[in-house]
């Protein structure tokens, strides 16, 4: 794997309480998206499954969708990056190009 760009991140030297986490990563999402609580909660949710997808049974997808252009999705999407783990952004991306990078890089 390309260390340059998924460098390894230690972690936190102590425990960390989830559901402070959570929050914190929800008042983010609030700070710089317009979403209902509940969209910033499954958006949060999302973003820590992406530690533990490798020893999930089920694995959701995420969807962003709206009415109409320039609501910001974009935006959205940027802030995830900040929260997942390894993110790769990708639009326009062929179905081989997405599982050549999938089995390179991991999933997220």
């Amino acid at each position: 794997m390309d260390s340059s760009l998924f460098p390894n991140i230690d972690p936190w030297p102590e425990r960390v309480n989830g559901g402070l986490l959570l929050e914190d990563m929800v008042a983010t999402l609030h700070r710089f998206v317009v979403v209902s609580a509940s969209a910033a909660d499954a958006e949060a949710l999302w973003c820590l499954h992406t530690y533990v997808h490798d020893v999930a049974a089920v694995s959701p997808n995420l969807c962003l969708s709206s009415p109409e252009k320039r609501c910001g999705k974009t935006r959205n999407l940027q802030i995830l990056g900040c929260l997942v783990r390894r993110p790769l952004h990708m639009s326009n991306v062929t179905a081989a190009a997405l599982n050549r990078d999938i089995d390179h890089y991991g999933r997220t």
